[in-house]
């Protein structure tokens, strides 16, 4: 009968300790999952910073008035460097939770010391 209960406690030990690691790995989940979303919303701020900072180079490039070689170079150089910015543009993958949002409750123990 003894043996029995050191076997049983040895199971509640083990499904605690297993209980334990995989709170850990939700919280630690929820946490990288939080500060993925951070940086997708930064990526997607800076991409936009980005297109207008290019725009502004647009409008305000001095142009040839016979060849309009460098307003054409601007352009292309404008456009090059947006395909580049969309080719990085990160996405939020579905089910991530937004910035600021709190992460699911923790589960709680289900097995009680005897």
């Amino acid at each position: 009968m003894q043996e029995l209960i050191a076997k049983f406690r040895e199971t509640i030990e083990k499904l605690r300790e297993s209980e334990a690691a995989g709170t850990t790995a939700r919280q630690s989940l929820a946490t990288r999952e939080r500060q993925l979303a951070v940086c997708v919303n930064n990526n997607q701020a800076l991409i936009k910073m980005n297109d207008e900072i290019l725009t502004r180079l647009e409008r305000t490039g001095v142009s040839d008035p016979i060849t309009h070689l460098h307003r054409i170079r601007l352009e292309n150089y404008a456009e090059e460097t947006r395909e580049q910015a969309r080719e990085h543009l990160v996405t939020a993958p579905a089910g991530l939770p937004a910035p600021g949002a709190s992460a699911p409750p923790a589960a709680a123990p289900a097995v009680q010391t005897p």
